[in-house]
């Protein structure tokens, strides 16, 4: 897990940071809603629900361009316990690789063109 203080970059004051510490950290058990709260998970769902959820999350993954989810993947396993700073420089650096990327450009023309993009 990259952080175990969870906040947002853009629009959170300092003052209102909340510390999270997560379980590969401190060994502590969170719930899931304390795991939302800190941006661990981005969705909570019943327990009956879960194998849907995981589903529709997985088809709305194959829908996008794959090229960049291998990247997203890749940069998610290579920044694993690296330190912040230099996780986010690799990011910014992908990024940039990214928005170049033959991806981008498919992307850009099936939304101009009101189609689905062809990957």
């Amino acid at each position: 897990m990259l952080f175990s203080v969870c906040t947002s970059y853009r629009t959170r004051p300092k003052s209102s940071v909340v510390v999270c510490p997560v379980p590969e950290i401190t060994a502590r058990t969170v719930d899931a809603e304390e795991a939302r709260r800190c941006g661990l998970v981005r969705r909570v769902v019943p327990a009956g629900e879960l194998l849907e959820a995981a589903l529709d999350e997985a088809e709305a993954l194959a829908r996008c361009a794959p090229d960049s989810v291998a990247m997203t993947k890749e940069l998610l396993w290579r920044t694993s316990g690296l330190p912040v700073g230099l996780a986010l420089d690799l990011a910014a650096s992908a990024n940039v690789f990214a928005r170049t990327s033959p991806d981008m450009k498919e992307g850009l023309a099936a939304f101009f063109d009101k189609r689905k993009p062809r990957w």
